[in-house]
């Protein structure tokens, strides 16, 4: 209902909810590979980029995680609602 999407709108593009799990999985994955490729290539001491690198993928993690609970949690209402 917040995405404004239906089952066959779903459907159309995803060929079961695992397809469409991967896909934010993924999606969520190659955001945070950006972010952490960019501070490890970034100038300036190791140790202040190692501390730079582990303090953004931690972050990242916990706001991709946040996401993923709530597309999960969309999902999950989107498909039991209609008996999936």
């Amino acid at each position: 209902e917040s995405a404004r999407v239906n089952k066959a709108m779903i459907y159309y593009h995803f060929a079961d909810k695992l397809e469409l799990y991967r896909a934010v999985v993924r999606d969520m994955l190659r955001a945070t590979s950006a972010r952490v490729t960019e501070i490890a290539a970034a100038p300036g001491p190791a140790p202040e980029r190692l501390n730079n690198f582990v303090a953004a993928f931690i972050w990242a993690q916990r706001d991709e995680r946040l996401k993923l609970t709530k597309t999960e949690k969309a999902t999950r209402e989107l498909f039991d609602e209609e008996g999936a």
